[in-house]
């Protein structure tokens, strides 16, 4: 439990840091080994009932029901607002539409915006294979983009896989999933695959993740800040007894394949060992 407690306070102080990546193939444009992909991640409504939400005032989320919708706009009823309050139903001009959301959390127009959406970012933290001192690397996956970073070439193990979601900061941590390994080919732009977290379907390579609690920043802050350095061990503690609180799917895919990097490009797609 010691060894536990000490490597995730460790490895949450280093994912939590605002330190430039140094491994970003953007911050590194004239790298000769590099790995590239795509990372897909679902945007999940969190809404459970009709939403609108205007551009003039984008912090104002209306609830109600969507009596017409159509390319000029929508009728939307708002929900009575009080015992003495209710608003009479309004037709929106599309223009006027920042989001509209129906009763089944589908996004029938606009944007995705954080106060309605959630979404994950995957961060893994690998190590060079058989180098003594190679240092961990932490690489961040950004919800549905293309990614690319510069490494020295050599066998890369992960070892901690992380999941950070959106809007609300929080993290879980995989646990007891098949061990993954990244083939870095020097002088080559090294495309490691498509990444899909849950997808709808079993194509490409898939293994399940399940996970714990590694931090909860509401909950982590007010104990930080009236228990200090022992209540952060003991939400530690609380958090690993709490087990694991779901399973997430990982897929790698053999996609069209696009590099930015200026070697010649290569499949060498994350390797799974069960």
């Amino acid at each position: 439990m010691n060894n536990f407690l000490l490597t995730s306070i460790g490895f949450l102080f280093i994912i939590s840091g605002c330190v430039p990546n140094p491994y970003l193939l953007n911050n590194n444009p004239e790298c000769l080994s590099t790995i590239e992909g795509f990372y897909h991640s679902p945007f999940v409504v969190k809404v459970e009932k009709p939403t609108l939400v205007l551009t003039n005032e984008p912090r104002a989320i209306l609830h109600g029901e969507i009596l017409e919708f159509n390319d000029q706009g929508v009728l939307f009823d708002q929900s009575k607002q009080g015992p003495f309050y209710d608003p009479e139903p309004t037709f929106y001009n599309i223009d006027d539409i920042l989001t509209l959301v129906d009763g089944n959390k589908n996004i029938l127009y606009g944007e995705q915006i954080p106060s309605l959406v959630t979404t994950t970012e995957l961060i893994l933290n690998i190590r060079r294979v058989n180098d003594l001192n190679a240092k961990g690397i932490r690489l961040e996956f950004k919800p549905n983009s293309q990614f690319g970073f510069c490494l020295k070439p050599g066998l890369y193990e992960v070892k901690n896989l992380v999941f950070k979601y959106y809007p609300t900061n929080n993290l879980d941590r995989g646990v007891d999933y098949p061990s993954l390994f990244i083939q870095v080919d020097g002088n080559t732009s090294n495309y490691i695959g498509d990444i899909y977290l849950n997808p709808p379907d079993s194509l490409g390579a898939t293994i399940k993740i399940p996970y714990k609690i590694l931090d909860r920043p509401e909950v982590s802050g007010v104990v930080g800040a009236t228990g200090g350095a022992v209540g952060g061990l003991l939400l530690a503690v609380a958090n690993e007894l709490a087990g694991v609180i779901g399973t997430h799917t990982l897929s790698f895919r053999d996609n069209t394949i696009i590099t930015k990097g200026i070697s010649s490009n290569k499949t060498n797609l994350i390797q799974i060992q069960k």
